[in-house]
């Protein structure tokens, strides 16, 4: 579980440390990509920052991930996954819905 490496790699001593920032690296990284591939297509307003969207989104899924994980009785994933993705849509639009 990738959570799991996350959390231990976070521990002192870890072996996994490099691992894990390695991960985030390229998660970021394919998320600033699709935001950019978004504003060339003109989905997505050219003036949002996409290392800063994708710093958030990342985030947020690794949060939300993390909350699933723990307590998946009282944390509604597709609930709040849905809401995400209402507000990435409603906040990176190029025109109004």
């Amino acid at each position: 579980m990738l959570q799991i490496l996350h959390c231990g790699s976070a521990s002192p001593g870890s072996e996994f440390p490099d691992t894990s920032i390695g991960i985030h690296k390229r998660q970021c990284s394919d998320v600033a990509e699709w935001v950019r591939l978004g504003q060339a297509g003109g989905e997505i307003r050219a003036d949002v920052e996409a290392d800063a969207v994708a710093s958030h989104y990342v985030s947020y899924i690794s949060g939300m991930s993390y909350l699933w994980l723990t307590n998946p009785k009282t944390f509604n994933f597709s609930t709040t996954n849905a809401e995400m993705k209402r507000q990435l849509r409603s906040s990176l639009a190029a025109t109004a819905a």
